[in-house]
């Protein structure tokens, strides 16, 4: 079981927080998103908020913001070229997109992107637009073609579940090594972070979106094949029970143990893939 105050985060911005795909490309772009200056200098204790505990949204939000500050800062202070990515900008987009729910993470670029000096770092910070996290009204806030060249909107035309890239790191996986992450509009400031066990375990009905891991065309042909692996690459079906417990990235941001068995079990209602060939999927779910 989970005390009251395993529930508490710790952010470290440091390697263990990098995304596992931080070299990934967007999902609908074409040109690597990451090039790191290869500069480390002034960056690391300095400024960092290497050892905050956090245990609801509103603390992930004041985290996430501040470094992405002392981001801004560093970048400014070396001179960065426009667009290029610095040591510990990984991190901190990979806490944003973990971490915060989707209205929070509007809140927040917004609250950057009024700033002008934050332009020429929103690439390296958020990634390439459009953002699923922006609503259709937010389209053109900004121009998008100077963050990537190639893109014209902010935001999508239609509400659009997170591709790959803006996942972030499973909050959840299952016994299939599919990660979830909990996207519930209602979340406040005051909530406790989604993919807690706390918040889970006291939700009746779950919305989550799923990715499946991007694998070789030759790996995922044979784990199709192979009747024991078919799972892995494919979404929850209806009606299918999954069951879920915090990844080892969560937990260890939490001070518990990795190797914690506890799990909650849920019930498929509900699914919608991104698209056709996509790698996220839309859940709905309950607790059973």
């Amino acid at each position: 079981m989970f005390s009251p105050e395993s529930g508490i985060f710790r952010i470290e911005f440091d390697d263990q927080y990098a995304s596992s795909e931080e070299t990934e490309e967007n999902d609908d772009d074409s040109t690597n998103e990451e090039r790191a200056t290869g500069s480390d200098r002034s960056h690391g204790s300095e400024g960092s908020n290497s050892n905050n505990y956090i245990s609801t949204v509103g603390d992930a939000v004041e985290t996430i913001y501040n470094q992405i500050q002392v981001q801004i800062t560093l970048a400014v202070e070396q001179g960065v070229a426009f667009n290029t990515s610095i040591k510990g900008d990984p991190q901190t987009r990979n806490a944003f997109y973990t971490l915060l729910p989707l209205k929070h993470q509007r809140n927040l670029f917004l609250r950057i992107a009024s700033n002008q000096t934050a332009w020429p770092r929103l690439r390296s910070l958020f990634g390439a637009p459009p953002y699923s996290f922006l609503l259709p009204q937010d389209a053109y806030i900004l121009n998008a073609t100077g963050i990537a060249r190639s893109r014209s909107n902010m935001a999508h035309e239609d509400h659009k579940i997170q591709n790959y890239t803006q996942f972030g790191t499973g909050q959840l996986v299952d016994e299939y090594g599919r990660e979830y992450r909990v996207v519930d509009a209602t979340i406040s400031e005051h909530d406790l972070l989604p993919g807690s066990q706390e918040a889970l375990s006291s939700a009746d009905k779950v919305h989550l979106v799923v990715r499946i891991q991007k694998r070789s065309k030759q790996e995922r042909i044979r784990r199709l094949k192979d009747i024991s692996l078919r799972k892995t690459m494919m979404f929850p079906s209806l009606g299918e029970t999954i069951f879920l417990k915090q990844t080892k990235k969560m937990l260890r941001l939490q001070g518990v143990s990795s190797n914690s068995d506890s799990q909650t079990t849920f019930r498929v209602l509900h699914v919608k893939p991104r698209d056709l060939n996509a790698s996220t999927a839309s859940i709905l779910a309950a607790r059973t």
